[in-house]
């Protein structure tokens, strides 16, 4: 408000300003109505994901659906201080020079399944809950670059157009998770597997 004050001061005291009156009095009615205006505020406690998914859905004047990432990100914030929706965004960044940074945000979220042994499919959003964002996120960002890395350069996968199924790159996720430096002989065996599983 202040800040506002001195700007409209130095807006009325230039006399080479046209208009300047009306546009004080345009920022005086704007000011008053955010000054007046009160926001309502509910709190909720003790909800699972799933039932805080359905409360944002209803109560969004727009009904846009949350994504799972930004849900995951409202409940566990707090305890983890991670923002789990900026380091999708960094993980996907990091994946443009294989050609496959468009890949979904939920589909990231599937290899973070992968990564606690779960598999996506059956997995619960709140399995999720319980991980340590802030300790994981960097080891699983280094798995998914391995996979993708692996896939452009001993697959020949060069844009996720012609990723033949979004699950073998969740496996190689896992994959990578548990040899973080596989042999020459295991490098040709997951290619192998690749065609295989492409076939």
């Amino acid at each position: 408000t202040f800040i506002m004050l001195n700007i409209m001061q130095d807006f009325t005291s230039d006399p080479t300003k046209e208009k300047a009156k009306s546009y004080v009095d345009r920022a005086k009615k704007l000011n008053a109505i955010l000054q007046g205006y009160v926001v309502g505020e509910i709190y909720i406690n003790n909800c699972s994901l799933r039932e805080a998914e359905k409360v944002f859905s209803r109560i969004n004047s727009e009904g846009t659906k949350i994504s799972k990432s930004d849900m995951l990100q409202a409940i566990t914030y707090n305890r983890n201080g991670v923002l789990l929706s900026e380091e999708i965004k960094n993980i996907q960044t990091s994946l443009e020079p294989y050609g496959l940074r468009t890949l979904a945000q939920e589909d990231i979220l599937n290899c973070f399944y992968k990564f606690i042994d779960k598999n996506f499919y059956d997995a619960k959003l709140e399995d999720l809950e319980v991980m340590d964002f802030a300790s994981v996120i960097p080891n699983i960002k280094e798995c998914i670059i391995k996979s993708v890395r692996f896939l452009h350069d001993k697959c020949y996968v060069l844009s996720l157009a012609i990723l033949p199924y979004i699950k073998q790159l969740i496996a190689l996720t896992w994959f990578f998770r548990l040899y973080s430096d596989p042999t020459s002989s295991q490098v040709y065996e997951l290619q192998k597997w690749f065609m295989y599983t492409t076939y």
